[in-house]
């Protein structure tokens, strides 16, 4: 699943973020790897997807959260 980033300068690195995912079948995915730059997501949220117009799956809304934290919404 792709992710759009918005940059502030060369922060993040890269414009996209894929992240696997597994289709479930009904619409949505559940994420399988934690995030690097997308914030408010988590690796096993589930979230409801749509193609864009290359039939690339782009996210919608997290249906499900799981009990994983955002790693970005950690203190450090």
């Amino acid at each position: 699943m792709h992710f759009r980033l918005e940059t502030d300068g060369d922060w993040p690195p890269a414009s996209v973020e894929s992240l696997w995912a597994f289709d479930r079948g009904d619409g949505t995915v559940r994420l399988d790897n934690t995030p690097w730059f997308v914030r408010g997501v988590a690796c096993g949220d589930v979230l409801t997807t749509h193609p864009d117009e290359d039939g690339v799956h782009r996210p919608g809304q997290v249906v499900s959260p799981s009990q994983n934290a955002d790693p970005a919404a950690r203190a450090v």
